[in-house]
C-alpha cells in the first residue's frame, strides 16, 4: 500500500482526521503505543493492564511508572502522567515553556493519548500502526471517543522519559 492509499484508510477509520490536517508521520511500529508515545517512549508499551497487550513478547515487557497505580481507568490515568509531573490544565493551546498531553475516551475508560508537538500540533500513536500528527479533535468521534481532559508539565529538554 502507498503512504497515500494508508493515508486515506486512516481517513476512512477516523472520519474527522481529514478536515483534522491529519498526516502520517511515520511506519508501522509495534514497539510502543500511544501512552508510551505521549510521554516521548518509542521503545516499550506502557500499560496499566498488561493483559490488554495482544503481542506475548511485548506483554512481558509493558511498562507502566513504579509510583502509580496499575488502575485502567481515566483517574489512574491522570495519577499515572501525575507522577510524571503532568497537571489538569485548563485548555488545550499550545503554551510555550509547557509539554501537553490530551486523553481520549469514555466516561468509563481511557482509550487514546496523545502528545502537543513544539509547533502546537497533536502526536499521536495509533494501536501498532503509524504516529501520525493532527489537530486535538481529529481523533474524537473515533474509537477513541473524545477528549476527556488536557494535563501539561514545564518542558524538559532531551528524553522526557526513562523507563
Amino acid at each position: 500500500m502507498t503512504e497515500a492509499e494508508e493515508l486515506e484508510d486512516l481517513f476512512r477509520r477516523y472520519p474527522r482526521l481529514r478536515d483534522a490536517n491529519g498526516e502520517i508521520t511515520s511506519r508501522p511500529d509495534p514497539r510502543y503505543n500511544c501512552v508510551a508515545w505521549a510521554v516521548g517512549d518509542d521503545t516499550i508499551p506502557w500499560v496499566a493492564d498488561p493483559g490488554i497487550v495482544d503481542d506475548p513478547e511485548l506483554k512481558r515487557y509493558g511498562y507502566w511508572p513504579p509510583d502509580a497505580p496499575r488502575d485502567d481507568t481515566l483517574k489512574g490515568w491522570i495519577r499515572m502522567f501525575g507522577t510524571l509531573g503532568y497537571r489538569r490544565c485548563r485548555n488545550w493551546e499550545f503554551e510555550p515553556g509547557y509539554e501537553k498531553v490530551a486523553i481520549y475516551g469514555t466516561p468509563a475508560r481511557p482509550e487514546h493519548a496523545a502528545r502537543q508537538t513544539t509547533e502546537g500540533r497533536w502526536a499521536s500513536k495509533l494501536g501498532q500502526g503509524h504516529d501520525i500528527e493532527h489537530e486535538l479533535e481529529g481523533l474524537s468521534d473515533s474509537r477513541y471517543g473524545s477528549v476527556l481532559i488536557v494535563l501539561r508539565r514545564r518542558s524538559r529538554q532531551g528524553r522526557l522519559v526513562e523507563p
